[in-house]
Order: C-alpha cells, then structure tokens, then sequence
C-alpha cells in the first residue's frame, strides 16, 4: 500500500520545480495576469454596452451579504471536517477567520491558501505532513466534484461527451472519499461529501446571483460550468487565484450552454471582486479569532 508520506515526497519532486520557475517569473506572471483581467473587463463591458446604472442592485446586495459570507462559513466548516479526519478539533471562530484568510491568500501567485489551510490544521496539532497530505485530498475532491457537475451541465446542453467528464468526476470523486472514510470512518467521508455537494451548489448559486447583476438569468445548471472553471483556475496557482484565467475559461466556455462569453466573462469578474471585498473586510474585522483553540478544547 502507497503510504501518505510517499505520495508527498512524490508530489514534492513534482511540485518543486514549477515553484521555483513561479517564484522566478512572479512578478511577469502576475502583470500578465493583471493586464488579462483588466482587457477582459473592459472589453466584456464595451462588449455588452453596460454601465453602473444597469447593475442590478439587489443580486449585488444578496451576493455580497449572504452568498459571500455564506461561502466563508462554509469554508470554515470545511476546515473543521479535515481537522476530524485528523482526529482533532478546531473552533468555530479560528476555523471562519482561517478559512477567510486562506481565500484572501489566493491572491498570491502561489497556493497561499493551501499554505494557510495546511497551516490551521498543524497549528491545531497536525503534522505537516499530514495536514499538507488532507488539504491536497480536499482540492482534488472539489475539483473532481466540480467536473461532475460541469459534466451533467454540458451533457444537459446537448454535448454528449459531458457524462464522459461527469462519469471522470465522479470517479476520481469517489476513489478521495473511500480514502477518507477508511482513514476517518464512514460517518465522516459521507459528510465531507454533503458538505463538498453544498459547496458546489453555493458556488452555482453566487455565480448565476453574478449572472443576474448584469441582467441575465442563468439556470443552475449552466452555473456548473462557470463553477468548474472558476475552481480550476484558482486551483492552478499560475496567477494570483487564478486572476483572468478563470474569467477567460469561463468565457471559452460559455457558449457550450448558450451564454455569451463577454457575460461569462463579467460576471466572473464581479463574483471574483465582491468576493475578494467581502473577505478582505471580515478579516480585518475579525482580526481577534487568530488565535486556535489549545488543550481540550484543540483535541477530542
């Protein structure tokens, strides 16, 4: 049997080149970044003719107080999951400033909020090792679960070759959570699973609120595809969270669920921006929860 410590060292040797090229190039990449976002946005606007006056204020208002706020709980939850699969415990207001800073830490061309995440749960008494081996498992979970999703978006569009995307997802999805659950038990996999399936429906949820603050109404499912490529653009840690390379996938993909790519485009961008906003206020005001829980209160 692989052992968890194998796979990391193998990871590492994989993962350590392309840091340093990251590292090296950091500051190109991050222009670059930079200046595919800034043309998009404005290319998505002259593109669709929209002003201020035509944003929608009250998918704009749902987005940034409960849909954003919503998904920093969530994230926090998320956290507290991986600490159990630990056989730890962290708190309620660590995890949800944890979880807030590690979002804000995408921003960084580099995966600062796997470094975060990793971070939380070693503070809490995890190895390093461990807790690098239960984040990695998490990403590629919500990837796989993602790509089901986008899968049964596209196959729902009329693509047949999405269930071949969804059958992929799940696949990879079900090998993560057999994992889990022979390392933490049943109970523990099957909740990682609901709270991995609310995440995405979260996701959908923001994007298409995005959606409808340019005016247009997206069905759910379409919001699968947009989800997916948002994931794997922040996952991919080229550019700072995945800057422009999430909007620019989306755009590519738009049209396979009948939606113009200057949309998909904006409205990825909006999403992004009140996201970033919205976390970068919680941390500042909740600057206090820092500090993780010790004793009794950091382990069952």
């Amino acid at each position: 049997m692989i052992s968890g410590n194998r796979i990391i060292s193998f990871c590492r040797m994989k993962v350590e080149p392309v840091q340093r090229w990251l590292k090296q190039y950091r500051l190109p990449i991050t222009l670059a970044a930079a200046t595919l976002f800034l043309v998009g946005m404005v290319w998505s606007i002259k593109t669709l003719k929209i002003g201020f006056a035509d944003l929608a204020v009250g998918p704009l208002a749902i987005l940034s107080f409960i849909l954003v706020p919503l998904s920093l709980v969530y994230g926090g939850l998320g956290l507290q999951l991986l600490a159990k699969v630990a056989g730890l415990k962290m708190e309620h207001r660590f995890a949800f400033r944890s979880s807030a800073f590690a979002q804000l830490a995408e921003i960084l061309p580099l995966p600062g909020g796997a470094i975060v995440r990793t971070g939380a749960l070693m503070s809490i008494g995890a190895k390093a090792g461990e807790g690098t081996m239960l984040v990695l498992a998490a990403a590629f979970l919500w990837i796989s679960i993602a790509a089901a999703g986008a899968g049964y978006a596209v196959h729902v569009a009329g693509a047949q070759w999405g269930l071949g995307f969804f059958a992929l997802g799940l696949l990879v999805a079900a090998a993560i959570l057999i994992w889990i659950a022979g390392k933490a038990g049943l109970s523990i996999g099957l909740q990682i699973l609901v709270h991995r399936l609310v995440g995405l429906i979260l996701t959908g949820l923001r994007i298409a609120c995005a959606f409808a603050i340019i005016g247009i109404t997206l069905p759910i499912e379409s919001s699968m595809v947009f989800a997916f490529a948002t994931i794997v653009g922040s996952a991919a840690s080229i550019a700072p969270a995945g800057l422009g390379i999430s909007e620019a996938l989306s755009g590519a993909l738009a049209p396979i669920v009948s939606v113009a790519p200057a949309a998909a485009f904006l409205a990825i961008a909006l999403n992004r921006i009140i996201g970033l906003s919205v976390t970068a206020f919680v941390v500042l005001i909740t600057s206090d929860m820092s500090k993780p829980a010790t004793g009794s209160e950091a382990i069952e």
